[in-house]
């Protein structure tokens, strides 16, 4: 099938030579400011004169409050981590990759990697923007085989009914947590999901659901270690990595003077990270970030639990996912749960609603104590939450 004239060509440029020769390459958000962008090149270029590097500035430099920081890969270790997720998703040549995802993202760049070793076409319309009614024509004149997507694109495929195309083999998910319920509604619809966990930091990948998950009715908590990772937890639960696909370190500001600095944070190897997972026989489970778990009056909370169950009833309810919970400080109980929705997507009404199912049967300390309406959900290009400016916004 020819692809409709929108989507424009079959064969686009990837934005990377993977040639080990070739000069490092710094990838930087279009939203970030001109004078922030000219600090970032001016940074990379003095710390990064070694061929066979890639920078990633963090999401955080993008927005208010966030932390100014270039990530600094390999390109070895992304070709190694491409190599790995091929082998874990038996992708070759016959393979065609539907690129969404925008290429100053680990998850966009990893794509055109994982196509440049397994010899795969990719498939990158130009001048398109995320648009849920027109994807399965898409994927049906590409002629895709495999897609990365993110938690908010298969909530809007799930919102629209849309079904999958039939010659999708997998669509991998990350950047995010996929909630359960949109998981099944998404499988009911056809769609071939492949939850995963992964981070900038390694390269892309580091656990994914395998493919038999496919076969079966059970949600893939429990995701397979790629081959090209070994992992560990602390006396804490947190997850570290050992990798030959692991940062080189960072390119982070100092929070003190001002001056940037090279920082390689790995110790004997070993990269130690900010979530919590459950380690299993090459298997592993995340359960939420370390800052998921609050006090409130001297008891642990989990956040991440308590957003599991907001986005069941928004499900349930079929409301619009432009709602989130934040943990408040308060001087006497450490945290109140604060419930923000976007108010040219909730009513009163619906927002009174929400809260009155949320709070039912919970402990006090778990309920949303307060509510507060914003004209808009901040997020990445991604759909993933910046929460630093949510937080600052709800305590002004």
């Amino acid at each position: 099938m020819e692809p409709p004239a929108y989507i424009g060509s079959l064969e686009p440029s990837s934005p990377i030579s993977w040639d080990k020769t070739e000069p490092p390459v710094l990838f930087l958000n279009p939203r970030i400011s001109d004078k922030m962008r000219v600090v970032l090149m001016d940074k990379f270029a003095e710390f990064c004169l070694a061929k066979d590097l890639i920078g990633i500035a963090s999401s955080g430099t993008t927005s208010v409050g966030g932390e100014a920081k270039i990530v600094v890969l390999s390109k070895q270790g992304f070709l190694d981590s491409a190599a790995s997720v091929n082998r874990h998703l038996e992708s070759d040549h016959r393979d065609t990759w539907l690129h969404l995802l925008p290429d100053f993202h680990v998850g966009g760049l990893a794509i055109w990697a994982r196509a440049s070793v397994s010899g795969a076409r990719v498939f990158k319309p130009s001048n398109w923007k995320w648009d849920v009614s027109s994807l399965k024509d898409l994927i049906d004149g590409s002629g895709a085989s495999l897609i990365s997507l993110v938690p908010t694109q298969v909530y809007d495929l799930v919102q629209s009914r849309i079904k999958s195309p039939p010659d999708l083999r997998a669509a991998i998910v990350g950047g995010g947590s996929l909630h359960e319920s949109v998981y099944f509604e998404a499988r009911n619809l056809g769609w071939p999901i492949l939850p995963s966990y992964g981070l900038t930091e390694c390269s892309s990948q580091v656990a994914t659901a395998g493919l038999e998950s496919l076969d079966n009715s059970e949600f893939p908590e429990d995701l397979f270690l790629l081959s090209h990772v070994e992992a560990r937890v602390d006396s804490e639960g947190l997850l570290a990595l050992r990798s030959g696909s692991l940062l080189e370190g960072y390119i982070q500001k100092d929070v003190q003077g001002g001056a940037w600095n090279w920082i390689d944070s790995k110790i004997n190897g070993w990269f130690a990270t900010e979530d919590r997972v459950r380690i299993g026989r090459g298997t592993l489970r995340f359960l939420g970030r370390r800052d998921d778990l609050i006090k409130i009056l001297g008891e642990l909370v989990s956040l991440n639990v308590l957003e599991a169950r907001l986005h069941s009833l928004v499900q349930v309810f079929q409301l619009s996912q432009e709602v989130v919970l934040i943990a408040s400080p308060q001087p006497r109980s450490g945290f109140e749960i604060v419930l923000v929705f976007s108010e040219s997507d909730y009513t009163a009404a619906q927002v009174e609603q929400l809260v009155e199912s949320f709070n039912r049967d919970l402990l006090p300390i778990q309920q949303v104590k307060r509510t507060h309406g914003v004209s808009k959900i901040p997020r990445t290009e991604l759909g993933k939450i910046l929460r630093p400016q949510l937080d600052t916004t709800v305590s002004n």
